[in-house]
């Protein structure tokens, strides 16, 4: 979940802190920061009107739309990385990621290293030598994902 997909629909603060993997608290403080500077707005669950939902204001739906496009300004600077240190990179943050999950400092993602469907280095193909049981096909270190929504646990 990002702060774009709380938008119009909205979300429950025990929703918010289940996916960043904190406690209600603690999200709630992060949440309570965001309405004073009109990112979120709490309103009334339409499902259980004792219940309230956490949704963007217009100027965070702006600021969501303008964070999301840091991921492609990252992407452009990878464009001048060989295939080969685009893999090593990868590999090595994925590594961090998970020694960071294990150490439970982070929630734990959807990455295809996690993934009951991702056999590792099972093709001799250098270019493609992983291969995803879900959906049957080799791949690549250039298309390992940290959050993928087939993922299952093991």
């Amino acid at each position: 979940m990002t702060l774009a997909r709380v938008g119009a629909a909205g979300a429950r603060l025990s929703t918010v802190a289940d996916h960043l993997g904190v406690s209600a608290p603690t999200a709630s403080d992060s949440l309570a920061a965001l309405a004073r500077k009109g990112l979120v707005e709490k309103r009334p669950d339409p499902a259980d009107r004792r219940a309230r939902v956490l949704t963007l204001t217009e100027e965070g739906r702006t600021v969501a739309r303008e964070l999301a496009e840091w991921p492609d300004l990252l992407l452009e600077t990878v464009d001048v990385l060989s295939a080969e240190e685009e893999g090593v990179l990868l590999r090595s943050l994925l590594k961090m990621i998970r020694e960071l999950q294990v150490r439970g400092r982070i929630a734990p993602s959807r990455m295809c290293v996690t993934c009951r469907y991702f056999r590792p280095r099972v093709h001799d193909d250098p270019e493609a030598p992983h291969h995803c049981d879900f959906v049957g096909l080799p791949f690549g270190d250039r298309e390992l994902r940290i959050d993928c929504v087939d993922h299952l646990d093991p």
